[in-house]
């Protein structure tokens, strides 16, 4: 069997899609989506690291973060956040699967992670962009400043966006195509 690697980047951004495991939908609720920010919280404190933005959907997620300099263990925290928010909900080893029983997995998340490693600023802009379009894209609003569990009313604040930025009915939705294979979905 083929070993599996990453080209992390010591120090480096990156865009990272995690989703559930079959695509179930855990994170319909505020009191589901504060554990798993809780979870972020406290992997972010056994090892640091800046969550620059993000997007909360019901059955997936993208963040942005920042490593500190030097530091190329994105899979650890990733790990461990999700370790976390297993055990808050009370999410035992699977039961759907030999594999996933001996991997000791639970049925809450996919297997890894999709990480993508941010080369510069058209990129970070184009990811950022992405991520907090997800929600018009899956159909959940129709602007981004309506979903709640986004970090994009932030960016707003910090004149990043103006607030009716990729609403559909003032113009074309973006134009992803140049990465859409660096997005995980």
């Amino acid at each position: 069997m083929p070993e599996y690697r990453r080209p992390w980047i010591a120090g480096a951004t990156y865009f990272i899609t995690i989703v559930t495991y079959r695509r179930r939908k855990l994170f319909v609720n505020e009191p589901r989506i504060d554990q798993w920010r809780g979870a972020l919280a406290a992997a972010k404190a056994t090892k640091p690291f800046d969550v620059l933005a993000g997007v909360i959907l019901h059955d997936h997620m993208h963040l942005m973060l920042s490593l500190p300099r030097g530091d190329r263990d994105i899979s650890t925290r990733i790990g461990h956040a999700k370790a976390i928010f297993t055990k808050s909900i009370g999410g035992g080893r699977s039961t759907s699967s030999a594999s996933r029983r001996i991997h000791r997995e639970s049925d809450v998340w996919q297997r890894r992670f999709f990480d993508h490693a941010i080369r510069d600023e058209d990129d970070f802009i184009a990811h950022m962009n992405y991520l907090h379009y997800n929600p018009v894209k899956h159909g959940y609003v129709e602007c981004p400043k309506d979903w709640a569990w986004s970090s994009f009313a932030h960016w707003v604040r910090i004149g990043a966006y103006q607030r009716d930025w990729g609403c559909p009915r003032l113009g074309p939705p973006p134009d992803f195509s140049e990465i859409e294979d660096h997005v995980g979905e």
